[in-house]
This record gives C-alpha cells, sequence and structure tokens, in this order.
C-alpha cells in the first residue's frame, strides 16, 4: 500500500484523510475538499446509507397503511353498531308510538272511571 500525503489546496494545510472517506474539510481553513474516485469503504457506506433511508420510508409507509386500515376497521365498526342500534330503534318507535297515542286515553279513562266509582 502506497502511503501519500495531501495538502490543502487552499491553506496548503496538511490533511489527515480517514481511509474510506472520499469528501472532507481542512482542519486549518475549513476548505471542503473532494477527492477524485470513490474508495469501496466510501460506495459501501453511501449504500448502506440509501439502503436505510429506503428501509425508513417502508416503516413510515407501513405505518400509515397500518393506520388507514385501522380507521376503515373503527368506521366499520361504528356503521355497524349505528345500523344495530338504528334496527333497535325502528323495532321499538312503533311500541313508544302506541304508548304515547294510548297513555292519555287510558290516563282520561281511569279518571272517569275514579268519577264514577266515587260518585256512586
Amino acid at each position: 500500500m502506497e502511503l501519500k500525503t495531501l495538502n490543502c489546496p487552499n491553506c496548503n494545510g496538511h490533511l489527515e484523510i480517514e481511509d474510506g472517506i472520499d469528501t472532507f474539510f481542512c482542519k486549518y481553513c475549513g476548505n471542503k475538499i473532494v477527492l477524485d474516485g470513490q474508495s469501496d469503504a466510501a460506495y459501501q457506506a453511501k449504500v448502506k446509507i440509501k439502503e436505510l433511508e429506503h428501509e425508513q420510508v417502508m416503516q413510515e409507509n407501513k405505518y400509515k397503511n397500518d393506520q388507514a386500515e385501522w380507521e376503515r376497521n373503527e368506521t366499520t365498526k361504528k356503521r355497524e353498531n349505528w345500523r344495530k342500534n338504528k334496527s333497535f330503534l325502528f323495532m321499538f318507535a312503533p311500541l313508544i308510538l302506541m304508548m304515547l297515542f294510548f297513555l292519555p286515553q287510558m290516563i282520561k279513562h281511569q279518571k272517569i272511571y275514579r268519577e264514577v266509582s266515587c260518585s256512586v
């Protein structure tokens, strides 16, 4: 392995390069330096970063899909409960209407019966 020394093109300061990195900054002047070509380690690191970004996007999409499915299930449950409650209401509505219609007549007849019973 051949060892090469590099100097900053801006300030001519000695550069310390970490293995596998093709973009870095001069520690003296802050100049950004990009090496020609790309080392295998730098390429593998970038591939790994892309894989992790892809995995994150997939997880976010899965979370959104799971959330949407949960909301659809909740909506379906609410609709089913409403249908059950609505059918219950329509089943007892005639009974309630009959009671509302006949109850005043029954009370009226009860009063008449009491008046007749009391006058005898």
